[in-house]
């Protein structure tokens, strides 16, 4: 088998060679000296191409290499990541300037988020698709005020984000509105509400007005009719069966507005619980995501709506930004990871996966309907500074649109902090 790699050779002909050196000069300057100086190397290998439908194994599922630098001093971090993927294209996602000062942050740069309870995924925002580049907001509260009834939101947290998307078609400049906010009343039951915009990009009208119809504010009509929202809501509860923890999470995330408030759900549920199974602990779980959409009563909706809009891709870089299944798919998904000793533990999953169910051409992932099973073992083991990852899936079905075909695919991921 063939193994993917990332040739370097024309990276020095790159300006980004400048921005890097800028990023460490800034990262080792005597002026900003600091008792936090961190890095870390790594490097990827893979066999073929394969589905990933959740955040665990997606940061060593790509063939690429490349190396972190990060640095606090006072309120300010810096951290500088550059990444070689392929087709000699070099990024600097994961990259980002924060100032935080109590419990508020304020940031810059190309920041991977999830949004959801689930440890696997979102249907609205996950990390399925690169980091756009974004300036956000982050909030927070420090304390559990149901300890001391000051506050009926108990601790609670609102993140804020504006930022710029790629994609081959579709206007460009596209941008991405986001808003989250998660609050626990109740000792270890969890809210989310959260919201997404696509808006301005081409010619589409970039001004405060249309931040503000973004932000809240009715899209089905009128001049701004263009922009695309996405809005839901999710849950999460953590409670004890026989001494067994296990915690219920779910997310509910409307395609379209009616009334201003979100219609046309997908939806998510799964469960996760920790055991101790001959002395090794484990943590299982099984998940259920269905981005299938049908009519609404007023004929509203209907098949191929998610993700997808007459102005707008839900996409950047190509790549969904929700669930990995994209429009029309439904995955049934059980999973683990267990510890075998202090530096060795594994994980595994069995997927019972439909893609493109209403067999259209126009999908992303596939040009006709797909389904079957994706199965996945993982191994790592880390001593010190030093980790190694690896993984072995078998898919059941091909995906034509991205390249994928059925069978085995072998990963490893090599890391090395200093």
């Amino acid at each position: 088998m063939k193994f993917i790699y990332m040739p370097l050779r024309n990276f020095f002909k790159r300006k980004s060679i400048f921005i890097l050196i800028a990023l460490l000069y800034v990262l080792s300057s005597n002026s900003l000296s600091s008792n936090t100086l961190n890095g870390k190397i790594w490097a990827n290998a893979k066999t073929q191409n394969s589905l990933v439908t959740n955040t665990i194994y997606k940061d060593f599922t790509d063939a690429s290499s490349g190396l972190q630098f990060k640095k606090s001093q006072n309120y300010l971090t810096y951290n500088a990541n550059l990444n070689f993927i392929r087709n000699n294209t070099i990024s600097f996602d994961g990259s980002f300037l924060e100032y935080s000062y109590k419990n508020t942050t304020l940031g810059v740069g190309r920041v991977i988020r999830n949004w959801s309870f689930s440890p696997r995924t979102s249907l609205i925002l996950s990390n399925n698709a690169r980091p756009s580049k974004s300036i956000y907001l982050n909030i927070h509260s420090s304390k559990k005020h149901y300890d001391n009834h000051k506050s009926l939101l108990g601790p609670w947290s609102f993140e804020l984000f504006n930022s710029i998307l790629s994609n081959s078609t579709g206007p460009k400049n596209t941008m991405l509105l986001g808003y989250r906010v998660t609050t626990e009343p109740i000792n270890n039951l969890k809210f989310e509400l959260l919201k997404t915009s696509q808006w301005g990009g081409g010619n589409n009208k970039k001004n405060i007005s249309a931040f503000k119809v973004a932000t809240i504010g009715n899209t089905n009509e009128g001049e701004y009719s263009n922009i695309n929202q996405i809005a839901g809501f999710g849950v999460s509860y953590l409670t004890n069966f026989n001494e067994i923890p296990v915690r219920f999470y779910s997310q509910f995330v409307g395609e379209d507005e009616s009334n201003n408030l979100p219609s046309c759900f997908m939806k998510m549920v799964g469960l996760e619980t920790d055991l101790i199974l001959k002395k090794f602990p484990s943590t299982i779980g099984v998940e259920y995501v269905d981005t299938k959409i049908s009519f609404s009563t007023n004929l509203h909706c209907g098949p191929n709506t998610a993700y997808n809009n007459a102005t707008y891709k839900y996409n950047n870089y190509d790549k969904v930004l929700g669930a990995a299944i994209g429009s029309e798919g439904r995955s049934i998904s059980f999973w683990g990871t267990t510890e075998i000793s202090k530096n060795i533990f594994i994980n595994y999953s069995f997927e019972d996966i439909i893609i493109n169910d209403s067999d259209w051409s126009q999908h992303h992932l596939s040009s006709n309907k797909q389904g079957g099973n994706l199965i996945t073992f993982g191994a790592s083991y880390s001593r010190n500074n030093f980790k190694i990852q690896s993984q072995v899936s078998y898919q059941s079905f091909g995906l034509d649109k991205i390249d994928i075909l059925e069978g085995m695919s072998i990963s490893l991921r090599t890391t090395l902090a200093f």
